[in-house]
């Protein structure tokens, strides 16, 4: 005989019991969409908000208070003088010429690398005893002047880079003759109040003539190159 199938009945108090668990169900799926818990999520993600924007604000007037000295030169009187309009006057006044000295610089700089041409240690202390004996003549040293000016030796080493080799790539083989040397002190001793000597003038005609291979060689590569101007002074 087939099994006889059995139905398990429900008692009335589960079935009671199982009405108020949907009712309770139903309840706390409706207050989770009423009105007044979406006001309170969207009074909640406005407040986030407000806070990140404040937060944002802090960081912003923090960065400006930090970097203040890199886009305001100077404040009078609370009203501020801008590192832009400092730097737009500097170029009305020289921004031409420091312009056309980066450009030598770089053109130097590119030769010298084309050539394999580099610096060593000697060179720059050789170029360094030549300024400190040039300052010595006039009463002073090289640390006194550096002090004045607010520069460092660095800087000044950076700065005559490229001039130590170009004179690197120019050489120092030029000739003065007796006769040049004669036919100088002639036409300006008495210019100079008679004070010319020979030895020196040999060797101020050198350094002329070593100035003048250089600017023959920058006037060449500056003819060579490929310049693009984006401004004109």
């Amino acid at each position: 005989m087939p099994a006889r199938k059995t139905t398990k009945k429900t008692s009335p108090k589960q079935r009671s019991s199982g009405r108020q668990a949907e009712r309770m169900s139903s309840m706390l799926l409706e207050e989770s969409i009423t009105p007044a818990n979406v006001t309170m999520n969207q009074t909640s993600t406005k407040r986030k908000r407000v806070y990140i924007a404040v937060a944002v604000a802090a960081l912003v007037l923090l960065a400006a208070f930090a970097l203040r000295g890199y886009l305001i030169a100077a404040m009078v009187n609370g009203q501020p003088i801008s590192r832009l309009e400092v730097i737009g006057q500097l170029e009305k006044q020289g921004g031409k010429q420091v312009l056309q000295s980066l450009v030598t610089r770089d053109l130097i700089l590119q030769e010298a690398k084309k050539r394999g041409m580099t610096l060593t240690q000697k060179d720059i202390d050789d170029d360094l005893k030549k300024i400190e004996e040039s300052y010595k003549q006039q009463g002073q040293t090289l640390d006194q002047v550096l002090k004045l000016y607010g520069v460092t030796k660095q800087e000044v080493i950076d700065q005559r880079r490229p001039f130590i080799l170009l004179d690197k790539m120019v050489g120092t083989d030029v000739t003065v003759t007796d006769k040049e040397v004669t036919d100088f002190i002639e036409k300006n001793n008495e210019a100079y109040g008679g004070t010319l000597k020979a030895d020196q003038v040999k060797q101020d005609l050198i350094a002329e003539k070593i100035k003048q291979k250089e600017q023959d060689l920058i006037e060449k590569l500056q003819k060579d190159a490929k310049i693009d101007y984006f401004v004109s002074y």
